[in-house]
């Protein structure tokens, strides 16, 4: 990995670890509700790290396959500088999270994402090493937009606003549809084509094994979605259901 994208890396992680700090100074009136104004607070901050890392990546992401559609055609072996900067700004975001997570959870809680997190640097760095799968890699990561609406929906219940609301309403409609044509679509297809096309033999082992395990949680995470916001009877506003993967 070159000096630059070491220095995006790091540039990247104390961005979100400051961003994420800045919002201790927003005035109350602009915070949480509940217990997230108080003593799980960093639930709160972390959600809007969160949010903003999608929203950046999501640019990110879409421009490489707006700026070179080369990267439709040749999925495995196109590589551009932007690809590399992508994932040096989202390793960045996992050493953000990684340090947040430790900070204020019990390895207990947190084992999943901490995995997570490790296994999605060491396959980027895989990739960055033998320059191939970038495509494919970068494909799946369109997942970004759904998990924009996905930390949306986590703060609006943070903020107390109401199930029953009009925006929760479209935010949720919005949130179920873009899970399923930019995270379920993007994750099978980058893993039809992790194992369609010849890659170096770490990469051919790792990609598809990584590729199930991620789609494996989606599925559970998809199932969590449709349940909280369209099968429950009892939805109410507790926004100590915002984090529907704990339940």
């Amino acid at each position: 990995m070159t000096l630059l994208l070491l220095s995006i890396v790091a540039g990247s992680a104390l961005a979100f670890q400051s961003f994420n700090r800045l919002l201790d100074r927003l005035p109350m009136r602009y915070g949480p509700c509940g217990k997230y104004s108080a003593t799980d607070k960093h639930k709160w901050r972390n959600a809007a790290t969160s949010l903003l890392n999608s929203f950046v990546l999501s640019v990110l992401v879409s421009s490489c396959f707006y700026w070179y559609p080369e990267l439709w055609s040749n999925m495995v072996y196109y590589c551009t500088r932007l690809n590399e900067i992508t994932f040096a700004v989202l390793v960045g975001y996992y050493m953000y999270d990684l340090h947040d997570l430790v900070s204020y959870n019990k390895f207990s809680a947190i084992w999943p994402l901490l995995g997570h997190h490790l296994t999605g640097s060491f396959l980027l760095t895989l990739v960055q090493r033998y320059q191939q799968g970038m495509g494919v890699v970068l494909f799946a990561l369109f997942c970004e937009v759904n998990a924009v609406f996905l930390h949306l929906r986590q703060l609006l219940l943070m903020h107390g606003v109401a199930r029953q609301s009009l925006l929760f309403r479209v935010v949720k409609i919005v949130n179920l549809a873009t899970f399923v044509v930019f995270r379920l679509i993007p994750m099978v297809y980058s893993g039809y084509c992790s194992v369609a096309y010849d890659m170096a033999t770490i990469l051919a082992i790792a990609t598809p094994m990584c590729n199930v395990a991620i789609v494996t949680v989606n599925v559970v995470l998809f199932r969590r979605v449709v349940y909280n916001d369209f099968i429950r009877r009892d939805n109410n506003n507790k926004s100590d259901e915002a984090f529907i993967m704990d339940r």
